[in-house]
């Protein structure tokens, strides 16, 4: 589990201070930039918690039902999973 933990960790490291540079360039564009930036990550946020939130229900339900040896139940979760992240 460590290995896992410790390149997630890394990544989201790597992820904020790229975030730093992007945010220090949109900065010298001026108040209406940054306002602008703002309100495009808030609501990038807002998609991402969603799309996470998702994705653990499905991964907690699917790892308790195949521990608890309901191996049909949880394929069933990993297919309509797999078909609800499809786009139209």
């Amino acid at each position: 589990m460590a290995p896992i933990g410790l390149s997630s960790a890394v990544q989201g490291a790597v992820f904020c201070f790229a975030n730093l540079f992007v945010q220090a360039d949109i900065n010298r564009f001026g108040a209406a930039a940054i306002a602008g930036s703002t309100i495009a990550t808030n609501f990038e946020y807002f998609g991402y918690f969603f799309i996470t939130a998702f994705g653990q229900a499905a991964a907690t339900f699917t790892s308790q039902n195949a521990a608890g040896g309901c191996c049909g139940s949880a394929s069933a979760v990993r297919q309509a999973s797999v078909r609800s992240s499809q786009c139209p």
